[in-house]
């Protein structure tokens, strides 16, 4: 599939703030023997594996389509915190971040509150360093929190831990 970009040399300052990027693209496959979904994005040969209806019986066989959408802010925020606290040249060892949705009850289930927990390991790291990190990821540039913020309260914690 082709992208044609028009360029407008009249394009208002206020217009061009409002650009978009090009757009992302996800293909979704039912795989009806096996009872998921298979997803591939622009990285042909990764494929992500989603639960689909399954008879009673039948285990899941990956991640519900709201556990994706947590696994997609924690993923987009930790890429950012590493980002950041790399170019501050911290000395970081690991980074986990569990992320807890709640949703409401009825139909069709949107979160409303999203709260991630990050666990950051490392030598010497600096508190303010690592809260500016996950702060900036938070307000500035994870594109996915950035999405449900609309709908859900989100929250975060953080965890420093020497090693």
């Amino acid at each position: 599939m082709a992208v044609n970009e028009a360029i407008d040399e009249n394009a208002t300052e206020s217009e061009a703030a409002h650009a978009t990027r090009p757009p992302r693209t996800v293909t979704v496959t039912w795989a009806r023997d096996d009872h998921r979904f298979e997803a591939v994005g622009s990285h042909p040969g990764r494929t992500i594996v989603l639960n689909a209806p399954h008879p009673d019986g039948v285990a899941a066989s990956g991640f519900s389509p709201a556990e994706l959408v947590l696994a997609g802010a924690g993923a987009c925020s930790a890429w950012d915190v590493v980002q950041i606290l790399g170019k501050a040249r911290e000395d970081l060892h690991d980074l986990e971040v569990q992320v807890v949705g709640t949703q409401q009850a009825e139909h069709p289930w949107p979160f409303r509150d999203v709260r991630l927990h990050y666990v950051v390991t490392g030598r010497g790291l600096k508190t303010g360093l690592v809260r500016r990190a996950v702060r900036l990821s938070h307000e500035r540039y994870c594109s996915a929190i950035a999405s449900i913020r609309g709908v859900a309260e989100v929250g975060f914690t953080i965890e420093i831990r020497e090693g």
